[in-house]
């Protein structure tokens, strides 16, 4: 399975770098690999998992502004979870990403509140009702722009597609102004999710959420590119 992963990547990373980069939509791409990653972490889980890549559209230092926007779904996903594709939703308004970006600059708290609903592979939500009922208890609320969401998933997973700050492109930095405090650079979010539950299986639910993240660094070359072809195509 990696070996194909591997050579699809390949052939993805020269559609997305060739002739100047791509300008067009590369959902179609990202889309094959995200099928091989829900296989992978499928067998991995034992069960039925969902992937998706989101990508951040815009941002500042005004994380409240921030905005991402789901452009690749893996082969499992139910149809009604990808007609909602396409529409830009608050980073901040959503616990999950909201955290992975706050941690970014904070490592140790969340709106001045130590939490441990993360590790630094990313968001891990092994239960989410019983992290929801958590957070209450000590004045947090678990948020979630996606309506009943609790039909579609029950367990998630989510890590950051980052690279080391120092190491970001002059083209992608440019994007957002400089953030002195910020570790790395997030261009998005590579999310699992599934309808079990996973609070007796601890080690390997976090295990899974480090193989989500190796999956993720190989996803960051390629996306850079893409972005970096959009501020070509629009001067």
């Amino acid at each position: 399975m990696i070996e194909n992963y591997n050579g699809d990547y390949k052939d993805c990373f020269a559609k997305i770098t060739g002739d100047g980069g791509l300008t067009a939509d590369p959902s179609a791409e990202l889309s094959t690999l995200t099928n091989y990653i829900e296989t992978l972490l499928k067998s991995y889980l034992h069960t039925k998992v969902c992937i998706c890549i989101k990508i951040i559209e815009a941002e500042n230092n005004n994380i409240s502004e921030w905005k991402v926007k789901t452009i690749a779904r893996s082969l499992n996903t139910p149809r009604s979870r990808k007609e909602k594709d396409g529409i830009a939703i608050s980073v901040y308004k959503n616990s999950d990403l909201n955290t992975i970006i706050t941690k970014n600059a904070s490592p140790e708290e969340y709106h001045g509140k130590k939490i441990e609903a993360f590790t630094p592979e990313g968001f891990l939500a092994p239960n989410i009702s019983a992290l929801a009922e958590a957070w209450k208890k000590v004045g947090l609320e678990y948020s979630n722009t996606t309506e009943e969401w609790e039909d579609d998933y029950s367990s998630t997973i989510v890590v950051p597609i980052r690279i080391a700050s120092g190491h970001a492109s002059e083209k992608i930095k440019k994007k957002r102004s400089k953030d002195p405090t910020a570790r790395y650079h997030i261009i998005g979010f590579l999310c699992l999710d599934s309808k079990d539950t996973f609070e007796n299986d601890i080690e390997i639910f976090t295990s899974a959420s480090k193989l989500l993240k190796s999956f993720a660094d190989s996803l960051y070359p390629m996306i850079e590119k893409h972005i970096e072809a959009q501020f070509i195509s629009v001067g």
